[in-house]
C-alpha cells in the first residue's frame, strides 16, 4: 500500500511503515504515527519520547541501526549495575573489596580460603575497578590474592595497567553466563508453548534467582521484549532459534540408570564439557516403566569411532550407548541444562 504526503511531497509506504510500527529492538520501542508520518522512540514500558524522525521508507534493519546509533550509550549507562554481582553469588564475594581493605596483608590467605580458590568474573571486575584507583596497600593485597588464586596472567595485566581488558573479558564472560543461565528459561518455556512465545512472569517460580538488570539486559540484546508483568522472547530471536535449527548428521542414544551413576553426577559434567565443546543437540527422556533410567538423544556431527565422550567403556561416569532408539520413553519438559545444574555436584563447576 502507498500513501501521498504533500507536505513532504513523498510516496509512504505503508507496508514497510508497518513492519517499523512497535518494533522492539535494545531496550527501545518504535511507534509510526500515520497522520503526521512520524517514527517516535521511547523506552520500552515508557511512552515518554526519546526522539522523533520523520519517516522516510526506512526498513526494519535501517530502524535498529538508528537505535543503536543514537541510543546504545543511553541503554548501556541504564545497564551497568549489572556488573554488581550475579543474583545467585553470595553475599561474601558482592563484598569482596570491603574484606580485602579489613584484612592484613599477612591474613590473605584466609580470603582465598573464603573464596574456595577460585574468582568469578564480577570478582575480576570489582578487585580491577578497585586496583586502577592506585591504592599501594590495596593494590599488594590484590596482587597476592591473584597470584595465590593461580590468576597469574590478571595479576600481570593489573600490573602493566591493563585493568580495563581484564573488565572488558569479565564482562564478556558474563554475558555468556546470562545467555545460558537466564535466557534458557524463556527457551525452554517456549519450546513446550510456541504460542507464548516463552512468556514468564517476573513473579514466577522461573526467574525467582535472576534480578530485573539480567532481563533488561537480555532485552537490550535482543533477546526479550517485555510485557505487562513480565518477559517474552522477540519476534527476531524467535526467528532466529526456528531458522537455526540444525541438521546433524548422527544420532547416538545413550543412557544412564542408577547402577552406573555417579553421586557428583560425572556422567552428566561429561555430558556437559562435550556439548560446550561440540555444536549438537541433546534431549532427555524417562522411561515409562522407570524414572530412574535416562536415556539421552544426542544429535552431533560425530560418528560412533569418532564421538569425543566416555561410552561403553564401564569407567566411573561412563555413559551406556544403546544400538537403536529404545521403546517407551517420553522426553522430559526439563531442558537438558535443567539436569546439569541438578544433577553435576563438583564445586570447581560453582561460580
Amino acid at each position: 500500500m502507498k500513501a501521498y504526503d504533500p507536505e513532504e511531497k513523498f510516496e509512504i509506504d505503508l507496508d514497510l511503515a508497518e513492519k517499523v510500527d512497535y518494533l522492539h529492538y535494545k531496550g527501545i520501542k518504535t511507534r509510526y504515527i500515520n497522520d503526521t508520518n512520524t517514527l517516535i522512540f521511547s523506552k520500552d514500558n515508557d511512552d515518554n519520547d526519546l526522539d522523533t524522525i520523520i519517516y522516510r521508507n526506512y526498513t526494519v534493519d535501517e530502524v535498529k541501526k538508528y537505535i543503536e546509533y543514537n541510543f546504545q550509550k543511553l541503554m548501556y549507562d541504564e545497564l551497568e549495575p549489572i556488573y554488581s554481582g550475579y543474583p545467585t553469588e553470595d553475599n561474601y564475594r558482592k563484598d569482596l573489596v570491603s574484606h580485602i581493605k579489613n584484612t592484613r596483608l599477612g591474613n590473605m590467605k584466609n580470603i582465598s580460603t573464603k573464596l574456595e580458590y577460585a574468582l568469578s568474573p564480577y570478582d575480576l571486575i570489582r578487585l580491577s575497578n578497585e586496583y586502577k584507583k592506585g591504592n599501594k596497600e590495596f593494590n599488594d593485597k590484590v596482587e597476592y590474592l591473584l597470584t595465590d588464586l593461580n590468576f597469574h596472567s590478571e595479576c600481570s595485566d593489573l600490573i602493566r595497567n591493563k585493568a580495563d581488558d581484564i573488565i572488558s573479558n569479565s564482562k564478556l564472560e558474563i554475558r555468556k553466563v546470562l545467555e545460558h543461565y537466564v535466557l534458557d528459561k524463556f527457551i525452554t518455556e517456549y519450546k513446550v508453548n510456541p504460542k507464548h512465545q516463552g512468556y514468564l512472569s517476573s513473579s514466577s517460580k522461573e526467574l525467582e534467582d535472576v534480578s530485573e538488570y539480567d532481563c533488561r539486559y537480555l532485552q537490550y540484546e535482543g533477546y526479550l521484549r517485555p510485557t505487562l508483568n513480565g518477559y517474552e522472547l522477540s519476534d527476531d530471536y524467535i526467528k532466529s532459534l526456528n531458522s537455526n535449527k540444525k541438521k546433524f548428521k548422527y544420532v547416538h542414544w545413550l543412557k544412564i540408570d542408577l547402577s552406573n551413576e555417579t553421586k557428583d553426577g560425572k556422567e552428566w559434567f561429561n555430558l556437559k564439557e562435550y556439548k560446550d565443546k561440540y555444536d549438537c543437540n541433546m534431549t532427555v527422556f524417562y522411561y515409562n516403566h522407570s524414572f530412574i533410567d535416562k536415556a539421552i538423544k544426542l544429535e552431533c556431527n560425530q560418528n560412533y569411532e569418532e564421538l569425543d565422550l566416555d561410552v561403553n567403556s564401564m569407567s566411573d561416569g561412563s555413559l551406556i550407548r544403546l544400538k537403536s532408539k529404545p521403546k517407551n520413553i517420553t522426553a522430559y519438559k526439563n531442558d537438558i541444562e535443567y539436569f546439569f545444574n541438578n544433577k553435576i555436584k563438583q564445586d570447581a563447576l560453582v561460580m
